[in-house]
């Protein structure tokens, strides 16, 4: 989206979305080609994990990296208890599987994987 529109704010994407008329907003995504959707994780995580909330795994500019980075472990390591949930979460530690080395991980690398939690949230 960064590519396409320059910034990844929702409100501003909205914004330009509304400026390009082959574009349309809708609440009804049954009869579209290709679909933006916005989920707020915060609101997810705390649903799922009430008893561990905050987890502050996104980038900021005010908090040190490898603090995300903790942050990121531990929310992946509690996603991995899904699996263990009834109805069970399939597939947990496959699609986390390049987290291991998050310690390692670049910013670019990081950003991709906070983009898979994202999704998987969703």
């Amino acid at each position: 989206m960064l590519k396409h529109f320059g910034v990844v704010r929702g409100e501003e994407v909205v914004k330009a979305i509304n400026r390009m008329p082959a574009f349309a907003l809708t609440g009804d995504p049954t009869n579209k080609k290709h679909l933006i959707i916005e989920t707020f994780p915060t609101g997810i995580t705390l649903g799922l994990f009430p008893d561990v909330f905050p987890i502050k795994y996104k980038i900021k500019s005010k908090v040190e990296f490898g603090t995300s980075k903790m942050e990121m472990g531990r929310i992946i390591n509690l996603f991995k208890r899904l699996s263990d949930f009834n109805p069970q979460v399939y597939n947990v530690e496959d699609f986390f599987s390049d987290s291991l080395g998050i310690q390692a991980m670049s910013k670019k690398g990081y950003k991709n994987l906070e983009d898979k939690l994202d999704a998987f949230l969703y």
